[in-house]
């Protein structure tokens, strides 16, 4: 990889586990806005108190890895973890499919959302840490 590439992945990498972090950050604010939302997804109908450690594992999933892909730490495992947890939503809170005519193109995008991050996270599994990493001064 050219130092070029090196640098647009650094890019990458911190844009992207920032937004994890930010997202995980932005869920404990609008707590009672995301437990609703749970609700009325193909998983409402589980018990309130399982949608909010739900709600709650996936942000220390989303804060830990997003982190941890910032600073380039345990970099592959992090993104092997949200990749899974982005997927999961993705089927589990965004399917598209079974959505109105009204609320299908919102849906359908949202879940294109979720795929593109899982690409992201794809790429970040694949080639690791990279410049300005922790896992790259430990090798």
């Amino acid at each position: 990889m050219s130092h070029a590439q090196k640098i647009v992945f650094f890019i990458g990498r911190v844009v992207v586990g920032a937004c994890f972090f930010f997202g995980g950050l932005g869920k404990i604010l609008s707590w009672s806005y995301c437990l609703e939302y749970l609700g009325k997804t193909a998983i409402g109908q589980w018990n309130t108190s399982l949608l909010a450690s739900l709600l709650t594992v996936s942000i220390v999933i989303e804060i830990a890895g997003g982190l941890a892909i910032f600073l380039g730490m345990w970099t592959r495992t992090s993104a092997i973890i949200l990749l899974i947890l982005v997927f999961l939503v993705a089927i589990f809170l965004q399917p598209y499919w079974s959505l109105s005519s009204e609320s299908l193109v919102v849906g359908y995008f949202l879940f294109l959302v979720d795929i593109i991050a899982c690409c992201a996270l794809l790429f970040i599994a694949a080639l690791g840490g990279g410049l300005l990493s922790f896992d790259e001064k430990r090798k």
